[in-house]
């Protein structure tokens, strides 16, 4: 398994995160998600080359989820891993490139589920192009838009609770990847910022930065009494600058929307 830890100035920044530089012929990713994960990409193909014969599962957290996204299409793209001994299991994943990529996704990486939590915003970030069509006061993404975000993968919705008996939904409906019956129908009105917040936060009743800093291991009671920064005053020595400039742009479109 590998694990992206989630890492969380200006309009500019935000921009970039829109589908802009091509992910090796296959479609267009968004530039920092791509720049973050070759920042990473040459200790996660050490590993995979050491251990050739395991089936590996990706997995991570809001940008982590984003990297963990394109680790893995990376991975069965560059002939690392045959498709089927590689799976993606994302939580609160924002959308990384356009629908070419999200299409060449879903056949490289069959086995990949994106779970969302209730009113988590991240997932609908970057914003997709909306079909106008429908007269409602939310909007199906546009399948047939070539250059703005879209999903890729099979969507498990948690609408209310996380607990492991809690019901969820297979999101398969059309467009597939934005299923319209799932969290994608949701609205998002600024006064409810701190719920999305919390939504965000909060997977499996556990609140997920400070549970991945605790080496996944702490009680709830250690989780919720750490702040959401705690122990990144070392990031610096630990990640590429490349790495800490995706994560500064993160945050700056998630205070900009008002849901950090």
């Amino acid at each position: 398994m590998y694990d992206f830890e989630n890492q969380g100035e200006s309009s500019e920044g935000w921009h970039s995160l829109q589908p802009s530089i091509d992910f090796y012929g296959i479609g267009k990713a968004n530039t920092y998600f791509f720049h973050a994960l070759e920042a990473l990409w040459p200790n996660v193909e050490q590993a995979l080359v050491e251990h050739p014969n395991y089936a590996v599962t990706f997995t991570g957290h809001s940008l982590g989820g984003a990297l963990a996204s394109l680790a893995a299409l990376k991975t069965v793209l560059f002939g690392l891993r045959n498709s089927n001994f590689v799976k993606l299991y994302t939580f609160g994943q924002p959308r990384v490139g356009n629908i070419i990529l999200a299409q060449r996704h879903n056949e490289l990486v069959p086995q990949s589920y994106r779970i969302v939590h209730g009113v988590d915003i991240v997932p609908h970030l970057p914003g997709c192009a909306k079909d106008k069509i429908m007269g409602a006061d939310s909007h199906p993404c546009d399948p047939d838009n070539l250059e703005r975000p879209y999903h890729h993968g099979i969507e498990i919705y948690y609408p209310h609770e996380m607990r492991e008996d809690s019901p969820y939904f297979e999101c398969l409906g059309p467009p597939f990847g934005e299923d319209y019956n799932c969290s994608d129908r949701l609205t998002f009105i600024p006064e409810h910022h701190f719920q999305y917040t919390y939504a965000h936060r909060h997977y499996f009743e556990h609140k997920v930065p400070p549970f991945g800093k605790l080496g996944c291991q702490g009680t709830k009671q250690d989780e919720e009494k750490l702040p959401n920064n705690f122990g990144d005053n070392n990031s610096g020595e630990r990640h590429h600058s490349t790495f800490k400039s995706v994560a500064n742009k993160i945050r700056f479109a998630t205070q900009f929307l008002g849901i950090n």
